[in-house]
């Protein structure tokens, strides 16, 4: 908008264009250690019980810049890419002397309209800088796990629930001062600040499953898991749901040396756009996988598999500066996996 359309005529025509344009990259690392101990107990030749805990330990690394910011800038010599920053620098620089000239002419009213709208152009000037993340996330929680065994000659039924795990990550963050302020204003990157506690709590589990077993060297496996996302901290009801997966096997037995398998797996989530960004999001999926187990001797056993996860794709309209922008997220994910089982 130039200032003569603001309403102060032939007061100059600096504007910014509708072209920008800035270099960014991000890089992120999620590991996180699990270590479990429990006992199972047999009550009876059919009914058995677990009690156990796990200790997750998590550490993160985020990194990543937005540099170089540019916008066209429009003035009486044409229009040119420059550096936003100083567009509005410049920008204020003249509000503010045209607001001052305002008010010696004693248009109070507009000059003050006009120094508001200078505030917010100086603003702009923090908000376009570069800005850097390095942030080393870590922190660790415990939680309990119980479970229950019920098995018949041909059938297998069993459940377990594995309690929220409390998760706080403390950040170590080398960051610049544009991005303290941007922080500030924005709730992702104010996750970030140094030394800030962040939750990353992870959810309760409750998981059902079945075998059965017509014959001695065939077993056909069914389960079901459910996520309890909306009671963790870091999300609310507004943003997810709980999230379910349905999956499904079958192992045999061809003789005593091989044994093939085959299963999948359907996972549906229950969220909107307010929990999807650049660094986490979920997509619904269905896996399947292929294993091959090969006993190479009586106490020692080849395990080889592959596994793949095909992702849909979840489409986010949004609008940015009076247009329609449209992000899409999905990803890959195929895994090949070698093992090896001893018995002692």
């Amino acid at each position: 908008t130039t200032l003569g359309q603001m309403g102060f005529p032939g007061m100059g025509d600096h504007k910014m264009g509708a072209g920008y344009a800035y270099d960014s990259y991000m890089r992120g690392r999620q590991y996180y250690y699990g270590f479990t101990l429990g006992a199972a107990r047999k009550l009876n030749d059919n009914l058995s019980v677990y009690l156990g805990a796990r200790m997750l330990y998590g550490s993160s690394n985020y990194y990543g810049y937005v540099k170089n910011i540019k916008v066209q800038h429009v003035d009486a010599n044409g229009a040119q890419m420059i550096s936003a920053p100083a567009h509005f620098d410049e920008l204020a620089t003249q509000l503010y002397q045209f607001a001052d000239a305002l008010e010696a002419a004693g248009q109070t009213q507009k000059a003050a309209a006009l120094t508001a709208a200078a505030d917010q152009v100086k603003a702009n000037v923090s908000a376009t800088q570069d800005i850097e993340l390095n942030c080393d996330q870590t922190g660790w929680g415990i939680a309990p796990i119980i479970g229950i065994d019920y098995k018949t000659s041909h059938f297998d039924f069993a459940a377990k629930y594995e309690f929220k795990t409390r998760m706080r990550l403390k950040n170590k963050s080398a960051n610049s001062i544009s991005y303290d302020y941007l922080a500030q204003q924005n709730d992702l990157l104010g996750k970030y600040l140094d030394g800030k506690k962040v939750a990353e709590d992870t959810p309760a589990l409750l998981t059902l499953g079945a075998q059965y077993s017509p014959i001695e060297s065939l077993r056909i496996n069914a389960g079901y898991h459910h996520y309890f996302d909306v009671d963790t901290k870091q999300w609310t009801k507004s943003e997810i749901g709980d999230s379910n997966e349905y999956l499904f096997g079958v192992e045999y037995d061809i003789n005593k040396m091989f044994e093939v398998s085959a299963g999948g797996q359907l996972t549906r989530y229950d969220q909107n756009d307010s929990h999807m960004n650049d660094i986490s999001f979920n997509v619904n999926s269905y896996s399947f996988g292929l294993g091959l187990g090969i006993r190479l001797k009586e106490n020692i056993q080849l395990n080889l598999a592959y596994f793949q996860t095909n992702y849909e794709d979840y489409n986010m309209v949004s609008q940015v500066s009076g247009m329609e922008v449209t992000n899409s997220f999905t990803r890959t994910n195929r895994v090949l996996g070698v093992g090896v089982d001893f018995k002692f």
